[in-house]
């Protein structure tokens, strides 16, 4: 993976950042505010009782937020 950064230029925005990965099996570049179409989501399993996207203790679905890894990038 390639990442530039451009010094000295304050909070990652899309002018000062980029992800970049050629190799392997799905190439992709990444910029922040990019939105990715196959985000994995957030932690399934929780110490409230959820496991999975439900809970066993409010006998209903967790909706999830975009977690750190996606299939896209």
């Amino acid at each position: 993976m390639e990442v530039k950064y451009k010094k000295h230029s304050g909070k990652f925005t899309s002018d000062n950042l980029m992800i970049k990965a050629v190799n392997g099996l799905k190439p992709f570049c990444w910029k922040p505010g990019m939105q990715q179409k196959d985000n994995l989501k957030g932690t399934f399993r929780t110490l409230d009782g959820y496991d999975g996207n439900y809970s066993t203790y409010k006998n209903q679905e967790m909706p999830l937020e975009d977690g750190l890894l996606a299939r896209d990038g």
